[in-house]
């Protein structure tokens, strides 16, 4: 069977091509070799993988869009093993999954973007102050080097998230930032206005090219609804809400409380 694609550039539609049609003719190299009948039984298999490669035009999409979903996982990884600020890996964490270079929604549709970092970033400083966020980063390299010593080669990043000390420090971050929704309203409207100078730049770094899309009232929305889950979840166990009492008072309760009902 020849290949449509024999020397691939890059990697756009003719590597995914390319790869598709390798594994392809691998397989049927194989079955051939291992097929009843020699080499009629072969010659019928490449005859009927041509048609099955021509049946559908689905099964070409299918295809790239695994190779680029893999890919994409790949390049992620690589990002996520580079990332010095523990504290920025654990928050984005709650999000991640919703972004559509993870494989989530267009943020047209409503879906999120790691376009949206810089301003969420930025929102965290403002809201929760420089120091207190040294503190907590601080906290989160400790807790990271804890398990890198303790688990060695094993590490794994899972370890980190599902680490009971850095789902504290997680809770202590979400509770300061929701703090500073007082004036709900007004502060969501601060808070998207953020977002959207954060993806261009306009919040005094360099300037970006313009997305093609702005963050709205439906994408704060989806990102409170991944961002403050571990919150949510926190006020639903006797323990966390004990340990949250202890370190901001049982006034705060209430407060939460009003706001993870504001942003549903």
């Amino acid at each position: 069977m020849a290949f449509e694609v024999k020397n691939p550039r890059g990697w756009g539609t003719q590597r995914c091509r390319f790869v598709s049609e390798s594994y392809l003719e691998r397989f049927l190299l194989f079955v051939a070799r291992e097929a009843p009948g020699g080499t009629s039984g072969g010659a019928e298999l490449e005859e009927l993988a041509v048609r099955f490669r021509q049946s559908d035009d689905a099964v070409k999409a299918l295809l790239q869009d695994s190779f680029f979903s893999c890919n994409q996982a790949r390049q992620n990884k690589e990002r996520d093993d580079k990332r010095q600020d523990q504290l920025g890996r654990l928050v984005v964490e709650q999000i991640s999954p919703l972004f559509v270079e993870a494989g989530g929604a267009n943020p047209k549709d409503g879906g999120l973007s790691r376009e949206i970092l810089s301003g969420l970033f930025h929102a965290l400083e403002l809201a929760i102050g420089n120091g207190p966020l040294r503190d907590y980063r601080q906290h989160c390299t400790d807790v990271v080097e804890r398990l890198r010593a303790t688990l060695g080669d094993g590490f794994e990043w899972d370890d980190y998230f599902n680490d009971s000390e850095a789902q504290e420090i997680l809770i202590d971050v979400l509770i300061d930032l929701s703090r500073s929704f007082a004036d709900f309203d007004r502060r969501k409207e601060w808070f998207i206005d953020l977002i959207n100078k954060g993806m261009t730049g306009d919040e005094g770094g360099a300037q970006k090219a313009a997305p093609d899309w702005r963050f709205g009232a439906r994408h704060f929305t989806t990102f409170c609804a991944g961002f403050f889950r571990p919150l949510a979840e926190a006020m639903m166990i006797d323990l966390d809400r004990e340990r949250i009492t202890k370190r901001f008072g049982s006034p705060e309760l209430d407060s939460i409380k009003a706001f993870l009902t504001a942003i549903v």
